[in-house]
This record gives structure tokens, sequence and C-alpha cells, in this order.
């Protein structure tokens, strides 16, 4: 996942923009981010039980989120979100 995420250069969180209030989607995203930032000798056991079960409550929503399509889609949307931040639709 980190490879990949370092390759397309946007973050994982971007797609939470795109949940639509699924709380069980934007857990899901903040497990992947969880793992993408912790490092290996960090991670236990019992926490990569727990992230395994959210992820396969999500499964099928994730693999529509997890392309680089909707990253970038989910990053514009949290960028024009902010304020003073005007954003060129056709350059993105």
């Amino acid at each position: 996942i980190w490879n990949w995420l370092k390759l397309i250069e946007l973050p994982i969180w971007s797609i939470k923009n795109l949940t639509q209030g699924n709380r069980g989607l934007f857990l899901a995203i903040d497990a992947i981010n969880y793992l993408v930032k912790t490092i290996y000798r960090d991670l236990l056991e019992d926490r990569i039980k727990s992230i395994l079960d959210i992820l396969k409550h999500c499964k099928t929503d994730l693999k529509l989120l997890l392309n680089a399509e909707k990253l970038k889609e989910g990053f514009i949307k949290w960028l024009k979100s902010l304020e003073n931040i005007k954003i060129d639709d056709k350059k993105s």
C-alpha cells in the first residue's frame, strides 16, 4: 500500500471526502492510514487483527474507492473545502 501511495503521490485520507457519511468506510480508511504511517516493528498482532476485521466489512466499497482517480477526486474535493483556495478544474 505504501509503495502504491508513494507512486500516485496522493494521501489515502483524501478518499474520506467520498465516503458519503459511511462510518465503517471512514474507519477503514483511517485503519489503512494507520498501517501506512506505522513502522513495522510497532505493529501489534491484536491491532492488525482489528484492522483486518474493519477492512473485511468494507471490502466492496474500498475496492471502488482505492484507485488513483478516486484519490485525486477526494483530494480536489478537500482542497475546494478550504478557505482561500481556488482550484482550476481544467488542470486537475
